[in-house]
């Protein structure tokens, strides 16, 4: 201990020299407080920890950058699709537009031969000039005896025409117009048949010949069958209807009968719903909207007390009113086309 021992002047010189003198820190990797009793490996960990962040910033970056690209790239692809479909959904309505406009021509067109044709036929001073331009000549032809034997041919004078409406039926191309009959004044319902031979007149379109034959049919009461055009809608048959018809209620299809007029004269049928007739109405037929058919109909034998509105169905003969086949018919049948929808044709004068 006494050779450690400096004077004081010494000691003073030594810390003087000492100030002079740069100090010199060597650098050390000093551990965290947390770090002092953990393993040499894991006192190391944070400075590997710098470079992986640095890896995964960069790997993060350029998904980020990739994404961006897809999305920017799906983006235009979606713009060019959007693009191409405006383009192909114009292109088809400027098509459907130049169809539909070359179909009110062609209607137009056929409209006004048709109309030539009517004008024609009914300017003709006597009714059998009329026949050939008719529709089914063999069936129509007794039709029309029948008729002018009971009314006036009277020629007309077609100079106004209205709105055109054509109808499909079974394949085949009617039209029906309204027409002003200068001769008379009264405004008249012409209809025609588009034929391999042209268009032809449906003579029964302009002439009573329905309401004619169910009069006529409820005058003769035969008991022999008639085709007759009828409306028809489901009813609940009455007892009386059901005992005349001898059909058990639970098997019972019961139907109400007219013409043009639900209050002309109604008829009332039952039918077995095993019969042919039954399964061929029952799926046309309803309780609330009536349906149009060609039916064959017989009144039963006369007897004292019978219901006289009461009538058999002996068989359906057509569903609407047009017969599409050329027969001879007796005068309680006939065709009579059904216009449906209107195309806006405006024909020529």
């Amino acid at each position: 201990m006494r050779g450690l021992r400096h004077k004081p002047e010494e000691a003073h010189k030594n810390f003087q020299a000492r100030d002079d003198q740069p100090i010199h820190v060597k650098e050390q990797d000093v551990p965290l407080p947390w770090e002092l009793d953990r393993p040499d490996d894991l006192r190391h960990a944070r400075s590997k920890i710098s470079p992986i962040m640095a890896a995964g910033v960069v790997i993060s970056g350029i998904l980020a950058v990739v994404i961006i690209i897809l999305l920017v790239r799906r983006d235009m692809v979606q713009s060019a699709d959007k693009q191409e479909n405006s383009r192909v959904q114009q292109e088809v309505r400027r098509g459907q537009a130049a169809l539909d406009a070359q179909k009110r021509e062609l209607d137009r067109i056929k409209a006004n031969a048709a109309t030539l044709i009517a004008r024609h036929a009914l300017s003709s001073p006597d009714w059998r000039g009329v026949i050939p331009f008719v529709r089914h000549p063999h069936r129509v032809t007794p039709l029309m005896e029948d008729y002018y034997a009971r009314f006036n041919w009277e020629p007309m004078q077609i100079e106004k025409t209205s709105t055109g409406q054509f109808h499909k039926l079974l394949g085949h191309e009617f039209l029906a117009f309204e027409a002003t009959d200068t001769l008379s004044g009264k405004d008249v319902l012409i209809g025609l048949e588009n034929t391999p031979a042209g268009w032809k007149l449906d003579w029964e379109v302009f002439v009573p010949l329905a309401r004619i034959q169910w009069n006529d049919f409820h005058e003769a009461r035969p008991v022999t069958p008639r085709k007759i055009r009828v409306a028809a809608i489901r009813r609940t048959p009455t007892r009386e209807i059901l005992e005349l018809s001898g059909i058990p209620e639970e098997r019972a299809l019961g139907v109400m009968l007219w013409c043009t007029d639900i209050t002309d004269r109604a008829l009332y049928a039952v039918l077995h719903e095993d019969s042919a007739e039954a399964q061929e109405l029952d799926g046309y037929l309803s309780f609330e909207g009536a349906r149009k058919f060609i039916l064959e109909l017989a009144f039963p034998p006369p007897s004292p007390g019978r219901q006289k509105d009461f009538v058999k169905v002996r068989g359906v003969v057509t569903r609407g009113w047009s017969y599409m086949e050329d027969h001879r018919e007796e005068l309680s049948g006939s065709p009579q086309s059904a216009p449906a929808m209107a195309t806006g044709i405006t024909l020529e004068k």
